[in-house]
């Protein structure tokens, strides 16, 4: 891992399919098809407990149609690994409800959710959260010796695999952190300084598109946000290493900068975070291997402008209607916990998680689309739940 500090777990897997099958593409296919149709087989052990009939089949067939997760099988990256561990840890906490071996669930809940904390380090943000929500479920006719053993076996394995790694990095390049987030975190303090024009682009482009943006803004798509902040953090952190300074001091500056960004415009920034919460749930995918909110900047030139606008706004509108009956959907079912005795520890979980990992990244990040794939067939399952209702699928 050299002098970066970024989290070993994905590295290690790859590293391993290398070892037994050989140093090519091939081996990153094979690894990433595994996590990812390992994902679509656990989603459905999920919704064969959330929903009966024909109802159980839409949450993984969804997943495994859903273009914006295949597109990361065909190179080394972690995304298909996550959604596995993510999907993983739900279904855990599922079995750990109802199973007589709830001791061995919980533990594997546990492992599973230290090594998500471990790679993606704002999941380990809602361990206090998950803490509650075991006590909560299980205070109920439970001897106060079992809560504290299974709350044990739940948080330990973090702590293990976590501490193990902050040790490392302790030991070898002199620094207790997981990974270094000077990066993302200055992009989105960045923000709090945008000018007027960059400001009212970046917010039409975040509810619409680069090319509807730039017909308000005229220029806009050619300098769009937070694309064009993404170059000159490049440059400053190229000439930071020009003058000689390592990766982990170039991020120290970029974090430090940040910090003093936010201070200086704390309004600025806080007002700014629905803009990237509705950024990070923009519609995933590329195209022409570009983002696809690019779609119509400089190209099909021969499309009428009002076509090219009838495509974005429905494209939009769909996938947008999509996100808020997810959302609706977990909601409800937060909300309706209280009327369930038998309520599920597990969907509960997932619905929290949802709604605490994308505000924490809209507020601290620059809000890929990207970072909420793993949680996305947690967004298939409340979906479905809200169209059960409508009585679509009988």
């Amino acid at each position: 891992f050299g002098e970066h500090l970024e989290p070993p777990l994905y590295a290690i897997v790859l590293a391993g399919f290398f070892l037994m099958f050989g140093g090519s593409l091939w081996s990153v296919y094979l690894l990433n098809f595994i996590f990812f149709y390992g994902a679509v087989l656990v989603l459905f052990l999920i919704s064969r407990k959330a929903f009966q009939g024909y109802w159980q089949l839409l949450p993984p067939l969804m997943l495994a149609c859903f273009w914006g997760a295949s597109q990361y099988l065909l190179f080394p990256n972690l995304e298909p690994m996550f959604l596995f561990l993510t999907t993983g840890f739900i279904f855990s906490l599922m079995r750990y409800q109802t199973s007589d071996w709830a001791w061995t669930w919980v533990l594997t809940a546990g492992v599973l959710y230290g090594m998500m904390a471990l790679e993606k380090p704002v999941f380990g943000y809602f361990y206090p959260v998950l803490a509650m929500c075991i006590w909560i479920w299980i205070r109920r006719d439970t001897p106060l010796k079992k809560i504290f053993l299974h709350g044990a076996l739940l948080l330990i394995p973090g702590v293990l695999i976590i501490g193990g790694w902050y040790i490392r990095n302790l030991v070898v390049l002199g620094e207790a952190r997981v990974k270094s987030t000077g990066n993302v975190i200055y992009v989105r303090a960045k923000s709090a300084e945008f000018s007027g024009n960059a400001r009212a682009g970046f917010i039409t482009s975040a509810f619409l598109d680069n090319y509807i943006a730039d017909k308000f803004m005229p220029g806009y798509a050619l300098h769009p946000e937070p694309e064009s902040t993404i170059r000159e953090r490049r440059e400053r952190r190229r000439d930071m290493k020009a003058a000689g300074l390592s990766d982990l001091v170039a991020n120290d500056v970029l974090y430090a900068d940040a910090v003093t960004l936010v201070k200086q415009h704390p309004l600025q920034y806080m007002l700014l975070t629905p803009v990237w919460l509705a950024r990070l749930h923009i519609l995933p995918g590329y195209y022409g291997g570009e983002d696809i909110d690019n779609l119509f900047v400089g190209t099909h030139t021969a499309v009428p402008a009002w076509m090219k606008i009838l495509i974005i706004l429905t494209l939009r509108a769909g996938w947008f209607l999509f996100v808020f009956l997810a959302g609706a959907g977990a909601l409800r079912w937060l909300w309706r916990i209280k009327s369930r005795v038998d309520s599920s520890l597990g969907l509960s979980v997932a619905a929290l998680l949802m709604g605490f990992i994308t505000i924490a990244y809209a507020s601290l990040s620059h809000s890929e689309v990207r970072y909420i794939l793993p949680l996305m067939p947690f967004y298939f399952i409340f979906f479905t739940r809200i169209v059960r209702g409508w009585g679509v699928i009988s």
